[in-house]
């Protein structure tokens, strides 16, 4: 992680994103979309994006939450971050990175999708 984030705020963006990936392993495209609100991507699109990278998407080893990019989006108080995650395809870490933008509540993190990217 780019700052340091306290442990529930690091469990909560963890369970949300590691919700969405479980939501992309099982081809429910449907469900990654009623997980991330606010998405600037549909279903048709996420799935026309993995279809054209190729492989299934695995589940990424806990490990990649040691590391994983998380920047503030408007200072250090705020409650909104921006995270790149890795997907993991055919059980290696690929390329095929998820732009998302996370915001805090009392419930958990919300996530939205901002893109799919090659890094």
């Amino acid at each position: 992680m780019l700052i340091p984030l306290d442990e529930e705020t690091s469990w909560k963006i963890e369970k949300a994103i590691r919700g969405v990936e479980k939501a992309l392993v099982d081809k429910d495209f449907k469900r990654v979309i009623s997980l991330t609100k606010e998405s600037r991507l549909t279903a048709q699109d996420i799935e026309t994006t993995l279809n054209k990278y190729g492989g299934k998407v695995t589940i990424a080893p806990d490990y990649v939450f040691d590391s994983l990019e998380i920047i503030p989006i408007s200072g250090p108080n705020s409650k909104s971050w921006h995270v790149d995650f890795d997907l993991w395809i055919d059980g290696k870490q690929s390329d095929l990175t998820l732009s998302l933008t996370t915001n805090l509540t009392d419930k958990g993190a919300i996530l939205s999708i901002d893109n799919f990217h090659i890094l």
